[in-house]
């Protein structure tokens, strides 16, 4: 689906280039639809140009977002800089940098908005976002003149769904576990987590939250269904991951950008790393109070996430500290943060 750019007013339009793919996954896309939609709020256009990924193309038809999609990166490079004239501000949202790229854009009159989190890296921007935890990820080689820094976690950006459900009154379940381990979870850890805590059914209630690339739903229904237990409830794909961690005692995460997440909401984490990075970040979590990072979520032993989900349940002073400092860490202002920078300037 293509869109009628002859609409878009530079004075206020903005144009969004975030990563979208099944390995990816979505959640640079859904950090860039919650900044849209504060700043459509505020009176500007926005357009999403992005590669040809199904899910995504659902999401943004669902909240009526215009967009134009791509089979090549570099026809998307070459569309936008046919019509930088028609923006005010490009924001971009990857996973690889593309240093070359944002710079030529930047230097065709593009002002650009990076949002990154790993820091370390060559960058060529207008304004930098890096809401990361961890200091060693917010360094970088700039180039001159500096951008704006928008650095911390109070720059987090949250999906509506998470703010709505902040400012809600929602009763928390004592023992409601929630299982969310990311938009693809190769490895399958959700799997390892089902079999650690099946001893431990009759005590709690559990929901396994798959994400729109899971590839192992089909074994894990088999798994479950040979259960038949009543206190299992398998979604993916969920559009009320809010009101969910909310409801929910204890999360258990791989340690991306949900760890904000449920902070915001003060939902304690149990951290199963899949990548590296987010062992670092489960570890900072940790460091902070909000988190406890227990291993990989591919190697740790069932007997070990069964202990720390059934610690944490017992230890309900320890989940009281957890969700305190959490709410107090992300305060789910980042968008409003962001607009207000991009509104002066």
């Amino acid at each position: 689906m293509g869109a009628n750019l002859k609409i878009f007013d530079n004075k206020s339009s903005v144009v969004f280039w975030p990563d979208v793919s099944l390995k990816i996954g979505m959640g640079h896309l859904m950090e860039s639809i919650a900044l849209a939609k504060c700043l459509i709020e505020n009176g500007r256009e926005v357009i999403f140009f992005i590669l040809h990924y199904e899910p995504a193309i659902s999401i943004l038809k669902d909240r009526g977002i215009s967009y134009e999609t791509f089979d090549e990166e570099v026809k998307l490079i070459n569309k936008l800089g046919k019509f930088r004239k028609q923006f005010s501000f490009l924001v971009t949202h990857h996973w690889i940098n593309r240093f070359e790229a944002i710079a030529s854009l930047r230097q065709s009159g593009f002002k650009i908005i990076l949002f990154d989190q790993l820091g370390n890296k060559k960058v060529s921007c207008d304004i930098l976002v890096n809401s990361s935890i961890v200091p060693e990820w917010r360094m970088y080689n700039f180039r001159k003149p500096l951008p704006i820094q928008a650095f911390g976690p109070n720059y987090a950006i949250l999906r509506d769904e998470i703010v709505l459900a902040g400012k809600a009154r929602i009763m928390r379940e004592p023992n409601r576990i929630m299982v969310s381990l990311g938009g693809g979870d190769p490895t399958g850890a959700t799997l390892r987590v089902y079999k650690a805590l099946e001893p431990i059914l009759d005590d709690i209630k559990l929901d396994l939250i798959l994400g729109p690339s899971f590839p192992h739903a089909e074994k894990l229904m088999k798994l479950v269904g040979c259960n038949k237990h009543s206190n299992i409830t398998i979604l993916q794909s969920v559009k009320d991951m809010g009101r969910r961690l909310k409801k929910s005692s204890i999360l258990i995460s791989s340690g991306g950008n949900t760890l904000y997440e449920a902070a915001h909401l003060g939902c304690p984490v149990i951290v199963l790393w899949e990548y590296p990075h987010e062992k670092i970040q489960g570890k900072a979590f940790e460091r902070a109070g909000i988190a406890k990072c227990i291993g990989n979520g591919k190697r740790t032993p069932f007997t070990r996430i069964r202990d720390e989900v059934i610690r944490l349940i017992e230890d309900k002073d320890m989940k009281m500290i957890m969700s305190f400092c959490g709410e107090k860490f992300v305060d789910g202002k980042g968008s409003e943060r962001l607009v207000q920078l991009i509104s002066s300037n």
